[in-house]
C-alpha cells in the first residue's frame, strides 16, 4: 500500500532541522539553504523562523564555536552579522511530546480493564480554550464519552501528578476534573472500551504501521546509494510521517489491539533516525565550513 507522507511545511523542517542539531545553535543561513532543499523559499523560511520566535519555540544563541564565525561579506570586505538559533530551553510542550516520540513504549504499563482516566470539562466553555483542552486530551490518547466526560484506559506510565501537569501544559483549562478510577461496572467498562473501535486505529495497527516500518527498511539500505541531497529530502519526508503516526497513536494497551506492530515501527525507525541524522549532521558541518 501506499505510505501517505507529512506535509512538509516551513515551520516544521525549521523545528526538526534545529531539533537533529541539538546543542548546536545553527545561523540563519543554513536554515535558509535547507529550507531551499525541499523547495520554499528564503523570505518562506524567515516567515517562519519570526512566527517561532514570537511564539518562543525559537530563541537566538551565540555561536557554539569558531567554526560558526559570521559569514565574510564581499560587498563590504566585513564579517557581517548573522542570527543563531536553538530551540527554546522553555520550548513548546507539543513538540517536546513530538520530540519525546523514542520513548513511546516506555509511556505505558499494563492494564487492568477497571482501570479507567477520566476528565471531565465544565459546561459552557470558552470556545477557544475548549479546543486547546480537546487537542491535549486526544493527543494523550483520551476519546470523548458520555456528558463532557473524556475517557482513556489508565495504563499511561506517567504518575498521575504528572500526567495532570502535563495536560494543563499541553493546553487543558484550570475547571477541568482529572480522575483516575479503578473500580468500574462491567458493563460499563464494556461500552467504553467502543470508543476505540475506530477504523482509522483498525489501520494504523494492522496496515500503516508496519507499511510504514517495510518502507524504512527498504528506505535506509538506498539512503547511502543516493545524492546526498536526494538522501536528506528522502529521509526527512519518511522519517517526519514515521514520527507524525507515532506521535498520534494512542498508546492503547494490549487487551484493545494487537501492539506488536507499534514496537516493530518504533524500533525501525529508531534505526533509520540514527541513519538519516548520520546524513543530515554531514551536510550541515560541511555548511558550517563553507
Amino acid at each position: 500500500m501506499p505510505i501517505e507522507c507529512r506535509q512538509l511545511t516551513p515551520k516544521n523542517i525549521t523545528i526538526d532541522i534545529l531539533r537533529i542539531a541539538g546543542a548546536t545553535p545553527l545561523p540563519n543561513q543554513i536554515l535558509l539553504e535547507v529550507g531551499e532543499i525541499f523547495g520554499f523559499s528564503s523570505n518562506a523560511m524567515r516567515v517562519a523562523i519570526n512566527r517561532l520566535m514570537n511564539l518562543g519555540i525559537l530563541e537566538k544563541s551565540e555561536p557554539y564555536s569558531s567554526s560558526s564565525a559570521p559569514a565574510y561579506s564581499p560587498s563590504t570586505g566585513q564579517a557581517k552579522e548573522t542570527s543563531h538559533y536553538r530551540l527554546s530551553t522553555s520550548s513548546d510542550p507539543i513538540s517536546e511530546f513530538v520530540g519525546g516520540w523514542r520513548k513511546a513504549e516506555g509511556r505505558v504499563k499494563p492494564w487492568q480493564r477497571d482501570q479507567w482516566l477520566l476528565c471531565h470539562l465544565p459546561k459552557s466553555p470558552d470556545r477557544s480554550l475548549r479546543m486547546r483542552s480537546i487537542k491535549a486530551l486526544r493527543l494523550r490518547g483520551f476519546r470523548l464519552g458520555p456528558d463532557n466526560l473524556w475517557i482513556r484506559p489508565d495504563n499511561l506510565s506517567d504518575p498521575f501528578h504528572c500526567l495532570e501537569t502535563h495536560l494543563k501544559q499541553l493546553g487543558l483549562e484550570d475547571q477541568a476534573a482529572l480522575i483516575a478510577s479503578h473500580k468500574l461496572n462491567a458493563v460499563l467498562s464494556q461500552q467504553w472500551l467502543t470508543l476505540w473501535d475506530e477504523p482509522e486505529n483498525t489501520l494504523a495497527y494492522n496496515q500503516h504501521f508496519p507499511a510504514m516500518a517495510q518502507a524504512l527498511t527498504i528506505s535506509q539500505q538506498q539512503l547511502t546509494e543516493m545524492p546526498i541531497k536526494d538522501a536528506m529530502t528522502e529521509s526527512f519526508r519518511l522519517g517526519s510521517s514515521a514520527i507524525h503516526m507515532l506521535t498520534k497513536d494512542p498508546l492503547l494497551p494490549d487487551q484493545l489491539c494487537d501492539t506488536k506492530n507499534r514496537v516493530l515501527l518504533c524500533h525501525a525507525m529508531m534505526e533509520y533516525d540514527d541513519a538519516g541524522r548520520k546524513i543530515w549532521q554531514q551536510h550541515i558541518e560541511g555548511l558550517f565550513q563553507q
